[in-house]
């Protein structure tokens, strides 16, 4: 008796999941959802093939990697004249782009610049990947770091057995989005985790697998797809 209810426990627990009990939402971006910290040294000495006359002031120039390819977005910051270009159409050039030319109200008084968010989309496999960073930049001594903060991401909701939930993601540049990203569950309005992303997750007393997986869209940008098996 008690090797014939074993068994009905166990063949109940493998009905409740079962394969191809999935839920597959699509999740679209949004501008400000996250503050994702990518960090980057300002040690590159070799100009730019095309860059703005600094009239020979010091200037300091690093690379930020972008999208599932790793493009490399180079930037070149005027400490002095508190001015940061930011090669965002990927060219090579830091002159042809006007959004990418951004100013800062602290200039040569102030060893630390931050500047005002800037959008940068890049091309892959599933479309066009955009982002939404805001630069800072530091000098002092011998240390020179920039700092780029992720502010987009991606949401939506899901509706699991009657219960409406709502996920954001973050992609960190990378054009995926893994395990070691960061993500968010939500329940009536409240925040119910905020975390890197789990391999599975407990949501409602149930266990799902979670994947993420970027598609083309219509519109030729790429969408967020979550899966939950």
């Amino acid at each position: 008796m008690r090797l014939f209810c074993t068994f009905m426990c166990l063949a109940a627990l493998w009905a409740a999941a079962a394969p191809g009990d999935e839920h597959v939402f699509e999740l679209t971006w949004e501008s400000n959802c996250f503050n994702e910290s990518i960090s980057n040294d300002l040690s590159r000495a070799e100009p730019f093939a095309v860059e703005p006359d600094t009239k020979n002031r010091s200037v300091y120039r690093g690379t930020v990697q972008v999208g599932p390819e790793r493009n490399e977005a180079g930037f070149l910051w005027d400490k002095a004249e508190g001015v940061l270009y930011i090669d965002l159409n990927l060219d090579g050039d830091l002159t042809n782009d006007p959004n990418g030319r951004l100013t800062t109200p602290s200039k040569s008084d102030s060893f630390f610049n931050s500047f005002d968010a800037v959008e940068l989309d890049v091309r892959g496999e599933a479309g066009i990947y955009r982002y939404k960073l805001q630069p800072s930049l530091y000098r002092y001594s011998s240390r020179k770091r920039a700092t780029f903060d992720v502010l987009s991401g991606y949401g939506g909701t899901c509706e699991l057995y009657d219960k409406v939930w709502t996920l954001k993601a973050c992609d960190a540049l990378k054009g995926k989005v893994g395990s070691r990203d960061v993500f968010q569950i939500m329940s009536d309005g409240k925040e119910i985790l905020s975390a890197k992303i789990p391999e599975r997750i407990f949501m409602d007393g149930r266990c799902y697998e979670m994947r993420f997986e970027f598609r083309k869209a219509d519109d030729g940008f790429a969408r967020l797809w979550c899966t939950l098996t």
